[in-house]
């Protein structure tokens, strides 16, 4: 391929680049079973791609588990039963245009810190991510319902990711793959920070550095 040349993303291109998103979101231990959920924005139409309800997300390939839905929840293609949280991806894809990819999981250290009301400090590169999170506090509940759903989307606002306290954590991208590394280096960070706080002296960088840092990821 040419230098500069522009390659035009298909559902092709979208199916596989959200499987393996999936699957990576599993091997790095932010899936249980058939809980946590990925979307890719479909090219050309109010349209997403997402997994069915019922299987685990390192099951999922191109060809088996995705189906595409549009805004409103009717599946365009794809013959499994519907994700109860659809409308969240629905809702997030509405409100921002700019958004390509949405990650939804239960991210494990950072879901610890939330609990104890502690933010993911940045303790390395990875934890200057944290100064583009938004929160939300109101109910853990799992988002099924599209009011509830709007109001998540509202919290995210013009944030990277969302923290939801009780429950799990919302990042976005351009695109699923930059989505799914935004879940992979949060998460990663709150790790370190557990593990850096075992550390007598151990201490997050200063607020400037952070903050200039933040402003080239």
């Amino acid at each position: 391929m040419k230098t500069g040349t522009a390659v035009k993303r298909t559902d092709a291109h979208l199916k596989k680049d959200l499987a393996l998103g999936y699957r990576i979101i599993a091997h790095e231990g932010q899936a249980h079973a058939i809980i946590g959920i990925l979307a890719a924005r479909a090219p050309g139409e109010p349209a997403f791609w997402i997994k069915s309800m019922y299987h685990g997300l390192d099951e999922i390939t191109p060809g088996f588990g995705l189906m595409r839905m549009d805004l409103d929840g009717k599946v365009l293609e794809g013959d499994y039963p519907v994700h109860g949280e659809w409308s969240l991806m629905a809702e997030i894809f509405r409100g921002r245009d700019d958004i390509g990819g949405i990650v939804h999981t239960h991210a494990p250290y950072i879901c610890m810190l939330m609990a104890a009301d502690r933010e993911v400090q940045p303790y390395d590169q990875f934890g200057v991510l944290t100064r583009k999170v938004a929160w939300f506090k109101k109910t853990p509940n799992r988002v099924y319902a599209p009011e509830l759903a709007r109001e998540v989307s509202r919290s995210l606002g013009k944030a990277n990711a969302l923290f939801m306290k009780y429950h799990g954590i919302i990042t976005v991208g351009p695109d699923i793959r930059k989505a799914v590394l935004a879940a992979s280096f949060l998460e990663l960070a709150a790790k370190r920070q557990v593990l850096n706080e075992q550390v007598s002296g151990a201490k997050p960088m200063d607020k400037a550095t952070a903050d200039d840092l933040a402003t080239d990821t």
